[in-house]
């Protein structure tokens, strides 16, 4: 993965997670709030960060959709049994 140069006025490096697991990366002069704050968008979800910090920032997210797709799961899970148990149509 090729990380663009920053410059002065356009100091951090903005990043986009496609649905498609692809990473778009960006010069910005934005910040979108630190590793805990991420931007959801039509092609996915990102944030900004500073380059240096920028594996930190891909780990974060990491956890973070992982523990999301997990609870999801477990959702899904409890709603699969409450339909197994209803008496329709036996």
């Amino acid at each position: 993965m090729k990380i663009p140069k920053t410059t002065k006025d356009k100091p951090y490096i903005e990043f986009i997670i496609t649905d498609k697991n692809k990473i778009k990366l960006f010069t910005t002069s934005y910040f979108w709030g630190g590793k805990n704050k991420f931007f959801y968008c039509p092609e996915g979800i990102g944030n900004s960060c500073l380059p240096k910090q920028l594996p930190l920032f891909f780990e974060v997210l990491k956890k973070r959709e992982t523990k999301n797709v997990s609870k999801q799961i477990e959702k899904l899970k409890k709603r699969i049994k409450e339909i197994k148990k209803l008496n329709i149509c036996q």
